[in-house]
C-alpha cells in the first residue's frame, strides 16, 4: 500500500463459530496487504494506512505500538476496531427475550485485546462489565439504551431500528401490564373491603335490627346491602345527603365499631 506498517495481532479466525461470521471476517482481512494465515489457524495481518478507513476518508497509523496497549485515540478507528471484534467474537441476543451483547475473547489473545476494547466501549459513554468464562475473557453490556448506542457506534443502523421496534412493543405491554396488575389489585382490595362491611351490616341487622341505628348510618347500611359491587363513592353519591368517599369511610367505620362491639357482647 506504500505506507508503513506494523506487526498487527493474532485474529482466531478458525474458531469462529458461526460460519458467516468466519467468512465476513477472511473477506475483511483477506484482502489487507501482508496477511498471512499461520498453521495453527491465526490471520497475522500489518496495520496500514488505510486499515482503520472510515468511508473515503483515511488517518494515519495510530502510532508504532501494539494495538492492544490501547492506543486507539482516534474515533473513527475506535468504531472500526469495536466493529471488527464485534464481527469476530460479538453476540447479540434476541432482544425480545433479553437485552444482552457480548464479546467473547479467548484468553490466549492477552488481556491487551480485551482492555482495549473496553477502553473504546467507554471512551463512547458506554457501560461494560467484564468477567472470565472458563478460557475467555468476556465483556459484556446489559443496559438496552447501552446497546442501542453500541450498535449505532458500529454503525449497524438496520439492528439498531429492529432493536428498537421491539423495544417500543416490549415498554407498551409492559406498561399495560403494570396498569392492569395495579387496576386488578385495587378491584380485589374494592371487593374484600365491601364482603368485610357487608358482614358486619347484616350482623347488625340480625341481632339489634336496622331501626338500632341512626338514620345516616342505617340509610348507609341500606344502601350497601342493595349495592354489593359499588364503590363508596358511587354509594355516597345514592345517599339523600350525597356524601364523598371521606364521610363514607366514616361512616363505615362506626358501623363496623357497633357491629364488633355486638360481637363481642358489649351493648
Amino acid at each position: 500500500m506504500g505506507a508503513s506498517r506494523e506487526t498487527g495481532p493474532d485474529i482466531e479466525i478458525s474458531k469462529i463459530e458461526k460460519e458467516w461470521a468466519r467468512k465476513r471476517a477472511e473477506t475483511l482481512l483477506g484482502g489487507l496487504e501482508g496477511v498471512l494465515e499461520t498453521p495453527d489457524g491465526f490471520l497475522r495481518g500489518t496495520i496500514g494506512k488505510n486499515f482503520f478507513a472510515d468511508g473515503n476518508e483515511t488517518c494515519e497509523t495510530e502510532s508504532k505500538r501494539d494495538l492492544y496497549g490501547g492506543y486507539i485515540h482516534k474515533q473513527c478507528c475506535k468504531r472500526a476496531f469495536i466493529r471488527g471484534c464485534f464481527i469476530a467474537c460479538g453476540v447479540l441476543c434476541d432482544p425480545s427475550k433479553t437485552y444482552h451483547l457480548e464479546f467473547l475473547i479467548p484468553v490466549k489473545n492477552g488481556l491487551g485485546l480485551s482492555q482495549t476494547l473496553t477502553g473504546a466501549l467507554v471512551s463512547f459513554g458506554l457501560h461494560p462489565k467484564t468477567l472470565t468464562r472458563k478460557s475467555h475473557a468476556v465483556i459484556y453490556i446489559k443496559e438496552s439504551e447501552n446497546i442501542v448506542d453500541a450498535l449505532n457506534i458500529m454503525e449497524a443502523h438496520k439492528s439498531l431500528m429492529t432493536l428498537e421496534n421491539v423495544r417500543i412493543v416490549k415498554d407498551m405491554r409492559n406498561s399495560v401490564n403494570r396498569r392492569v396488575n395495579f387496576e386488578t389489585a385495587n378491584l380485589g382490595k374494592t371487593v374484600s373491603a365491601a364482603m368485610e362491611q357487608i358482614n358486619y351490616i347484616r350482623l347488625i341487622f340480625d341481632r339489634a335490627g336496622i331501626g338500632s341505628l341512626p338514620a345516616p348510618l342505617a340509610e348507609t347500611a341500606a344502601l350497601r346491602l342493595q349495592f354489593p359491587e359499588a364503590t363508596l363513592i358511587e354509594i355516597g353519591s345514592m345517599l339523600k345527603r350525597p356524601i364523598g368517599k371521606s364521610g363514607m369511610n366514616h361512616r363505615m367505620r362506626k358501623l363496623i365499631d357497633i357491629a364488633k362491639s355486638l360481637e363481642s357482647g358489649k351493648e
